[in-house]
């Protein structure tokens, strides 16, 4: 099987270096050629562009195409990233690729979509940006994120673990840097003292995420004072 290249693994280590809660993985693909590209708020970074080596009858043979797949899915691997995987193109290896990877790798693409495209390679990822999916996606993902951080809150309460539940009880634990997580609520972090809380939670070193409190996650702590800290 054939390795990804220097340049490729360049590229992988950096991605990895700058990996954000909100990246998604886009592959553009057809039976000819494929990027592989990682989509940050920051912008763009191709990790990858690779043909197929298809050559006429040559690439009616399965191997070929599981070849193909297979360097495809190693620069994935590489990434090492736990993210949602678009895959876009035209015709049909798209969802073709997507069932190699589900079976050869089924946790690393229990988030990944298919979606068409008129274009493989950097086009069909431009092209899959302009069409919203990845909106959708990252819509989606953080759903599911800011659920399961609320989920494990309650979680940790019920069972008297290491969090903080109060607004006094929070804010002493920020200013003691005790916090190694922060949950806010969107209502709570658009005010002044919200954003007063999270800026000494930064500066402390506390990582902090926002829930959005129209979620049914974040309905869950509409009863309470709104703050949560996972204590170090």
């Amino acid at each position: 099987m054939e390795r990804i290249s220097s340049e490729q693994n360049r590229r992988v280590e950096e991605a990895v270096k700058h990996r954000g809660k909100n990246d998604i993985l886009i592959v553009a693909m057809d039976d000819e050629e494929a990027c592989i590209a990682v989509v940050r708020n920051s912008g763009i970074q191709v990790i990858a562009e690779l043909e197929s080596g298809k050559s006429g009858k040559l690439y009616e043979s399965k191997d070929v195409e599981n070849e193909y797949f297979s360097r495809i899915l190693n620069v994935i691997k590489a990434l090492g990233e736990d993210v949602p995987i678009l895959v876009v193109g035209p015709g049909f290896a798209r969802d073709r690729f997507l069932s190699f990877g589900r079976e050869k790798e089924p946790q690393l693409f229990r988030r990944a979509f298919s979606g068409s495209a008129g274009s493989a390679g950097i086009n069909g990822v431009y092209e899959a940006l302009k069409s919203g999916k990845v909106d959708r996606i990252v819509s989606d993902n953080r759903v599911i994120t800011e659920t399961k951080l609320v989920e494990k809150f309650i979680e940790e309460l019920s069972r008297d673990g290491a969090v903080a539940y109060g607004k006094e009880e929070v804010i002493d634990a920020i200013n003691r840097g005790a916090v190694s997580h922060l949950l806010i609520l969107d209502t709570i972090a658009r005010t002044e003292e919200g954003e007063e809380i999270i800026s000494t939670a930064r500066n402390m070193g506390s990582e902090f995420t926002i829930i959005n409190s129209k979620i049914e996650a974040g309905k869950k702590l509409e009863g309470g004072l709104l703050h949560f800290c996972d204590l170090k």
